[in-house]
């Protein structure tokens, strides 16, 4: 007897995945990955890749994706105004509606397991098929932004292979970016 995906999901609930599944990840992913659920592109966006749209779109919503993986802001997070050389590290985000200083924003204490592997996941996926520097620059802020809240072991086993595949990138800013990353996420 095969069950069909919907009955899978309602007699699993909570067995086989976990509640935050449900509540925020299945649709959000569904509707970045389904072209039918999505708006229509603007013509000029037209020669943007799959990866690009992925991760603009994760960039853009990054502020509801943290509040519903429960991640909080810590002190001391104010975003520097005059960055100098001086100033470089620890890394500032550069992410719309979240201005957050690396590494002062952490998971809820007592949340449960919240699905950032699998958006870290999904962020470096898309990364490999990007056709646009700036969907490369987003995505090294995304890969930071959701390391802080995982192990070192899954820093090292998923964001550092990525972040060092760019440093081949042609475009100088993205090897600068990839750099930066880097040295953050083994400096933590």
């Amino acid at each position: 007897m095969c069950l069909g995906i919907d009955t899978y999901f309602t007699n699993r609930r909570r067995k086989a995945f976990p509640e935050y599944f449900y509540n925020f990840l299945h649709g959000y992913i569904s509707s970045i990955i389904d072209p039918s659920m999505r708006p229509p592109v603007p013509k000029k966006k037209k020669s943007q890749s799959e990866g690009d749209f992925r991760i603009n779109a994760i960039h853009s919503d990054f502020d509801k994706i943290s509040s519903c993986l429960c991640y909080t802001q810590t002190e001391g997070t104010e975003r520097v105004k005059n960055a100098s050389y001086k100033n470089i590290l620890p890394v500032y985000l550069d992410i719309p509606n979240y201005q957050r200083g690396s590494l002062a924003v952490c998971r809820r204490p007592g949340a449960p397991d919240d699905g950032t592997l699998i958006f870290l996941s999904f962020v470096a996926a898309s990364m490999r098929s990007t056709s646009r520097t700036s969907a490369r620059l987003k995505a090294c802020d995304l890969l930071l932004a959701f390391a802080e809240r995982i192990s070192d072991e899954a820093k090292l086993d998923r964001c550092l292979p990525y972040l060092i595949a760019l440093l081949a990138d042609g475009a100088p800013m993205v090897q600068m970016a990839a750099i930066r990353t880097i040295t953050q996420l083994v400096r933590a």
